[in-house]
């Protein structure tokens, strides 16, 4: 009988480690408060994990049909980013006036092989809170790829950021 529970409590304490291993990661850089200069770090390898393939395909095709608004030079959605090398990119970005309210519900950052990426399910992403106005995207693999920011109203893409090309290293 003693077997068996050891066996059991084996079990539940390898499944309850599997779980926390699985969790992403996020870790706020800013410890003393929050403002919008918060810095985030996300490990590349749990980005994906975020995106359910179900609802991916159903956000894709759902997204064929969708304008995508590109970012107006007149606005100033600016995305800047620094490959700082070790699988390390820095990124920072200013919002048109008019995107500062309290109906902004976050950013989403995407990355790609191709220019322009867009939100659609396909390509690596990350999520910021609406205050954050910088972030660190950890664990890149090395290669060159573009970047973009965009604005989330209402759970959609609202408009995105100009194409930052990086090398990473």
């Amino acid at each position: 009988m003693k077997m068996k529970h050891i066996i059991l409590i084996t079990v539940i304490a390898l499944v309850g480690w599997f779980f926390l291993k699985s969790t992403p990661e996020i870790e706020e850089t800013d410890d003393t408060e929050t403002t919008e200069e918060t810095q985030v770090e996300v490990k590349d390898s749990e980005v994906m994990m975020e995106n359910d393939k179900t609802a991916n395909t159903e956000a894709m095709e759902e997204k064929d049909n969708t304008e995508i608004m590109e970012a107006d030079k007149d606005k100033n959605f600016n995305l800047s980013g620094k490959s700082l090398g070790n699988g390390k990119v820095f990124f920072e970005w200013k919002l048109p006036e008019d995107i500062q309210t309290d109906d902004n519900k976050g950013f989403i950052l995407v990355r790609s092989v191709e220019e322009n990426p867009i939100h659609d399910g396909l390509n690596y992403w990350f999520r910021q809170y609406s205050g954050n106005r910088e972030a660190t995207w950890v664990d890149v693999p090395s290669g060159t790829y573009h970047f973009r920011i965009c604005a989330l109203q209402n759970e959609e893409c609202e408009i995105y950021s100009n194409d930052v090309k990086l090398e990473v290293k």
